[in-house]
């Protein structure tokens, strides 16, 4: 199915190229610049998690940033796990250990405060390793050399069922 909806994107994208696909305060792309940043942003993620299907944090306000890495988590295929910026460090922690991550993305900053630090703490704290990047468009910064957690029969999350 996200293969589909790949497929489905590039070509809207192709054929509604100039049209304005998201806007976000003074932001705003194209079909086309969204699909290229999507493109960028997935290779970025497949670079550090690699092509297990894993659960991916994304913790970034409603913004141009968070379209571009909830869809390119997707179509590296991934399971982005959508949190809420205002969400306090002990439930990310709590959450780091349920579903424990292969990578978390945050904001570096936005209008209020900066998340970046509370996350980076939360994964710090958390059970296993949980590497922390933050967002800027389409690029993830990443810390130095990120390796995500490797999953082995005896550290294998409990699955959610939805």
């Amino acid at each position: 199915m996200c293969r589909q909806l790949t497929i489905d994107n590039e070509r809207y994208s192709r054929e509604n190229a100039g049209e304005i696909a998201v806007v976000s305060g003074r932001d705003a792309l194209s079909r086309v610049e969204l699909w290229r940043a999507v493109a960028e942003a997935t290779e970025e993620i497949r670079s550090v998690v690699g092509g297990v299907r894993r659960a991916v944090v994304i913790h970034l306000p409603n913004c141009t940033e968070w379209v571009v890495t909830f869809l390119a988590v997707l179509r590296a295929g991934h399971v982005p796990a959508t949190l809420p910026v205002t969400t306090p460090e002990a439930h990310l922690r709590h959450i780091f250990d349920l579903i424990r991550p292969a990578l978390a993305i945050c904001a570096g900053r936005n209008l209020r405060a900066s998340p970046d630090a509370a996350i980076r703490r939360a994964a710090a704290g958390a059970s296993t390793e949980v590497p922390v990047t933050t967002a800027d468009g389409a690029r993830l910064t990443m810390p130095g050399q990120v390796t995500p957690p490797q999953l082995g029969p005896s550290t294998c999350p409990t699955p959610l069922h939805t």
